[in-house]
């Protein structure tokens, strides 16, 4: 991430993993543009801050539910109202060894009945991907977003 965003914001102050191993927590109270972090640091920082945009491409597809569960939880308690969660990750995938294979699947990913989809679509260059933009809201909107993906997703996979 730090390299692709680094040349298209070539003027951007990016902070990571090592100054956040210099300053702590306290890291997220310094200046910079973008702030790129290995999730277990994730829930330590963002305790008590909150975020304006989450962005997951193609890794969740890649975890064990449960990490997924914890990803979803510290952006749940972390953005910000009105804030934006960019997800896009395929519909299906096998995970694991054959003993223990688990498939994760879009639909069933922990959203709460607090997400607006702003988009939400197959890509239209790899149709085994799912586009999905979903704006924060304060309270639960009566929508069931687990049914809208369901609904969104189909059988496309």
């Amino acid at each position: 991430q730090s390299y692709f965003l680094s040349n298209v914001f070539p003027d951007a102050k990016f902070l990571g993993y090592k100054d956040y191993l210099e300053k702590g927590t306290s890291l997220i109270n310094s200046n910079f543009d973008f702030l790129i972090l290995p999730g277990w640091v994730a829930k330590d920082i963002l305790e008590k801050h909150s975020v304006d945009l989450f962005i997951n491409i193609r890794s969740f597809m890649e975890m064990h539910p449960k990490v997924i569960a914890d990803y979803f939880n510290v952006i749940h308690n972390s953005i910000k109202m009105g804030g934006l969660f960019a997800c896009f990750n395929r519909y299906s995938k096998p995970i694991g060894s054959k003993e223990e294979l688990v498939v994760n699947e879009f639909k069933n990913y922990p959203f709460d009945n607090k997400w607006i989809p702003k988009l939400s679509k197959t890509s239209d260059i790899q149709p085994h991907i799912h586009l999905l933009l979903a704006e924060r809201n304060s309270e639960d909107i009566r929508i069931n977003f687990d049914d809208h993906l369901k609904n969104a997703i189909g059988n496309s996979f």
